[in-house]
């Protein structure tokens, strides 16, 4: 016996329960394990276990996805609006390569850095935690870490606008962190609210090269778990000092001694669920 066909979930986050595994047709009557395929596409994913399998609907009601590749297609900013810090030259990435298409390379200066721009003077960031989850990840190349002559500080993840305009150290907002000459070029996660933080030392080094580092955030907005290529890192999550003011993605660096590096954007992504719909 095979099966085929679809479910409709009707528009709703519906579990639909499904049998995983079947009669194959030699006439054996030999269970054929694993032989049901679910095809996830861009809006919709898969949750459960077992014979369960949850297919989500499209909610931009209460689910909200956003992203940007930095394809620089026509506008040289892409796809979201961005304000910049420091020089900035789509063009000018050495090699484009087929594992990270689309990039955004920031000159080697004093003061680069980027933010997202909510409004026309960036001053009001879109997110306010405790509304409901929010997953945020960064896709960068660092190019050259930080060093005695060209001493850097990074910062990568929900960031209020008002420091990264300032370039200055973020007075609220939940972080990726490193310097060379702190915690021994190990990054440190960092959640601040109001200039008081907490900050926790991770194990993992700082590396060149393009890594995936991500932020989840409960739905409370009460706790921050931090993954660098999808592995949970040490000391992760934090759960004090989340920000109550609004906050934005950013990536910021700070020099605080000759030049930081050319440092290449990715990919930038983010899902949010709301808690109650809109």
């Amino acid at each position: 016996m095979s099966q085929a066909g679809s479910f409709n979930t009707a528009g709703g986050n519906v579990p639909v329960n499904v049998a995983t595994s079947y009669v194959t047709d030699s006439g054996t009557a030999v269970p054929a394990v694993n032989i049901l395929n679910v095809f996830s596409g861009a809006v919709t994913g898969t949750t459960g276990s077992g014979n369960t399998v949850t297919v989500p609907g499209f909610f931009p009601n209460k689910v909200i996805n956003e992203f940007d590749d930095f394809l620089c297609i026509g506008n040289p900013l892409n796809k979201l609006q961005w304000a910049t810090l420091g020089s900035l030259d789509p063009a000018s990435v050495p090699t484009r390569q087929n594992t990270n298409p689309g990039q955004l390379i920031f000159l080697s200066g004093s003061t680069p850095g980027i933010l997202l721009n909510a409004t026309d003077n960036a001053t009001t960031p879109p997110f306010k935690l405790g509304s409901g989850s929010l997953n945020v990840n960064w896709v960068i190349d660092l190019t050259t870490l930080s060093a005695v002559a060209n001493r850097y500080t990074v910062y990568i993840g929900l960031i209020d606008y008002t420091s990264a305009i300032a370039n200055s150290v973020p007075n609220d907002g939940v972080f990726f962190k490193y310097t060379d000459n702190v915690n021994s070029g190990n990054w440190q996660i960092v959640c601040v609210n109001g200039g008081v933080a907490t900050t926790a030392n991770t194990s993992t080094a700082a590396a060149t090269g393009f890594h995936n580092y991500g932020i989840q955030i409960n739905a409370a907005g009460t706790s921050a778990a931090f993954t660098i290529n999808g592995v949970t890192v040490a000391n992760s999550p934090v759960a004090t000092n989340l920000p109550t003011a609004n906050i934005g993605p950013s990536f910021e660096t700070i020099v605080s001694a000759g030049n930081a590096p050319a440092m290449v954007l990715d990919l930038f992504y983010y899902t949010q669920n709301l808690t109650t719909g809109r």
